[in-house]
């Protein structure tokens, strides 16, 4: 269905249904022509997300965008290989859906299922590679009982 449309035009809608509150817009125009406008061709825009350019465009284009502290996104991609580029001065990631309450694995008091598990398996008498079929939370909780009292 996006055939034949523009690569920023199906870009720009695909990356808008990911964020409702985000607002977007693309630009068809050559690159050459975008790099000759300078800091003004970059000035509309809070983020530019440019793919396929040469090191030769993406220059330009990247100084445009630090002397106006836009942050600039240069994407290349060659079949299941990729490759993504950010320039930003200053970039600030805040946690605004923080993970669930009940991500923790009950190590400091276990169900006691979990404890009796733990305690049937006897890693010191495994082979080599019946250590990689060992649950990592079996190891903690042995490693948490030398450590630790008793709940």
């Amino acid at each position: 269905e996006d055939l034949g449309r523009p690569r920023a035009e199906v870009t720009k809608e695909l990356l808008l249904e990911l964020n409702p509150d985000v607002k977007g817009s693309h630009l068809v125009q050559s690159v050459q022509q975008f790099i000759a406008g300078g800091e003004a061709s970059v000035a509309p825009f809070t983020l530019v997300i440019a793919t396929q350019l040469s090191e030769q465009q993406a220059l330009p284009l990247s100084r445009s965008c630090r002397q106006r502290g836009i942050p600039f996104l240069s994407v290349d991609c060659f079949g299941f290989l990729g490759k993504l580029r950010l320039l930003a001065t200053d970039h600030q990631v805040i946690e605004t859906k923080p993970d669930s309450d009940f991500g923790d694995l009950r190590m400091q008091c276990p169900f006691p299922e979990l404890q009796a598990m733990a305690d049937s398996i006897d890693l010191a008498s495994l082979p080599d590679a019946g250590h990689a079929h060992v649950p990592y939370v079996i190891i903690l909780l042995q490693a948490l009982k030398e450590m630790q009292p008793k709940c």
